[in-house]
């Protein structure tokens, strides 16, 4: 859009100028001195996308215009960045309807203009470009929350058409909001916006200003006094902790100011309190986290450098207490203010030890000790008065013995084992084992040798003549006698030991039994061992 006044003042050579042409061209320049109110008036910044498809109510398309979807059933639109159906600039906004909504369905998007009270009591004009096929389907609406107001339609000619409206806001307005609408969205297709303004103008404007007036991108390479987004940078002086770069009205000595080549600092109060570089951020004030926390922390490994939870939770003892994974190396160092133990696995104080222990390097008990069914081991052995003795200075340290009633009986000449048996474990290779069977024997037939005998396992102690022996007289009969054997044997073993009582005869003639024989009473044969230091 070209820009001039809408109408030459002049009638002619000599004439005097046309008033109404005057007030017309007023009207339009008054509107320009203002400016555009509108961000992103002409659909050129698109940050967040550039394609939305059926984007939801309530969510941003274009930067600072929002969609808005009423109705029964709404309709399924898609909005995308259009370079190519366009009226000025480099892009416009394309809507394009895939799925009619209902009938009292309505899809728009609108802006919420900045500082509204700034426009109480005052008239706007909203206007745009907008390109569409459909008719009497698309429309802009200027509402201050009290009055809306609304353009004609668009008619439908595939052709880019003006639309605009006027609104007195009022006195007490609390926002202002531009709106293009698709009312109602009942149809499929696409149309299309672009060249958007808000203009303040005369309450009175006449309609050639308004119909002059338009999008100028004069103004867009300018921000607002009252605010606007900037697409380019912004130079400061370097300015010192007492006079920043960038302060507030009411603070002037609050706000970043530049400390030298890529390094600014933060002032409040006049005073430095943030420097940054490209190395580190220096605080000089305290940094309160509140219920927040420092995320991505690196893990310290110098003195002065903050520590990760996972440095601490498992490695050290809370103060709280806990349980330790390994010893504590105190050295020459002691453990103060230990409170007194009281239970299994307490530490306790010094007191609670001396005067009421005994020391590992001797001492005089003050009381008996109670062993119950326990020992004392490592015992030094007993050599004067009133000495404690190791168990194995007892000389006879443990006996063994068994008994039966239950006889045996053999006829062979080989030595056979009778129920008579036990077993011992000595308690060291030096000692010794005395082994004593006694009992009766029953012989039947005469003038045979019967032979008795102590075996350790299959060792026969007697050396094969038995320890004990008896013979019968002549004559049939039956014949009893006692027998009594004893053995000191050296096994030089801590290993378990059998011994047993084994019998023979000597020619396989006659039988012999051991103990006697159940039809002529139950004598008992006994097996003593005991182990002798």
């Amino acid at each position: 859009m070209s820009v001039g006044v809408p109408l030459r003042l002049a009638n002619g050579v000599g004439n005097f100028p046309d008033a109404n042409k005057w007030m017309t061209d007023y009207d339009y320049l008054t509107a320009l001195i203002h400016g555009n109110f509108l961000q992103n008036a002409g659909m050129e910044t698109w940050n967040s996308a550039t394609t939305f498809t059926n984007p939801a109510h309530g969510a941003t398309v274009a930067d600072s215009w929002v969609v808005l979807k009423t109705g029964t059933s709404g309709a399924t639109v898609d909005v995308t960045r259009e370079s190519t159906t366009k009226d000025t600039g480099t892009y416009s906004m394309k809507v394009n309807v895939t799925g009619a909504g209902s009938a009292d369905s309505v899809w728009d998007v609108h802006q919420a203009v900045t500082a509204p009270t700034r426009f109480a009591s005052e008239t706007v004009l909203f206007g745009a470009r907008v390109y569409s096929a459909a008719a009497n389907k698309i429309r802009l609406k200027v509402s201050d929350g009290i009055t809306d107001a609304y353009s004609t339609y668009h008619t439908g000619n595939s052709t880019w058409q003006s639309l605009y409206v006027p609104l007195s806001v009022s006195a007490s307005v609390a926002a202002l909001t531009v709106t293009v609408e698709a009312n109602n969205s009942d149809f499929t297709g696409a149309f299309y916006i672009d060249s958007l303004f808000l203009y303040a103008v005369p309450a009175q404007i006449t309609s050639d200003a308004k119909a002059a007036l338009g999008y100028l991108s004069l103004f867009a390479g300018f921000v607002q006094a009252i605010g606007g987004t900037m697409t380019g940078s912004l130079l400061l002086p370097d300015g010192t902790a007492g006079a920043p770069s960038l302060s507030f009205s009411a603070d002037s000595d609050n706000g970043p100011y530049r400390i030298g080549t890529n390094n600014w600092g933060l002032s409040v109060g006049g005073t430095k309190r943030v420097d940054l570089s490209t190395t580190a951020m220096t605080l000089a004030v305290a940094l309160a986290m509140g219920s927040n926390k420092i995320t991505g922390l690196a893990a310290g490994t110098t003195s002065g450098d903050a520590l990760r939870y996972e440095q601490l939770v498992g490695v050290y003892l809370a103060l709280a207490g806990g349980t330790m994974a390994g010893n504590i190396a105190m050295g020459s160092n002691k453990l103060t203010g230990l409170a007194a133990g009281s239970g299994a696995g307490d530490s306790i104080r010094y007191e609670q030890l001396v005067g009421a222990y005994l020391a590992l390097t001797g001492g005089t008990m003050a009381g008996n000790i109670a062993m119950g069914t326990n020992k004392l081991t490592g015992l030094a052995a007993g050599s004067a008065a009133g000495d404690s003795v190791r168990f194995e200075q007892l000389k006879i340290i443990q006996v063994v013995t068994a008994t039966t009633d239950t006889a045996f009986a053999t006829t062979s000449s080989t030595f056979q084992t009778t129920n008579l048996s036990t077993s011992i474990t000595p308690t060291s290779t030096s000692n010794k084992i005395l082994a004593i069977v006694t009992g009766d024997a029953e012989v039947t037939g005469n003038t045979t040798v019967f032979y008795f005998s102590i075996f350790r396992g299959s060792t026969d102690l007697s050396a094969g003549n038995g320890l004990n022996s008896c013979q019968p007289g002549s004559g049939a009969g039956l014949f009893r006698f006692p027998i009594h054997m004893s053995i000191l044997d050296s096994p030089a073993s801590v290993s378990s030991l059998t011994y047993s009582c084994k019998i023979r005869n000597a020619n396989n003639a006659a039988t012999v039994n051991f103990p006697s024989s159940a039809t002529n009473g139950t004598p008992r044969g006994t097996i003593i061992l005991l182990e002798v230091a």
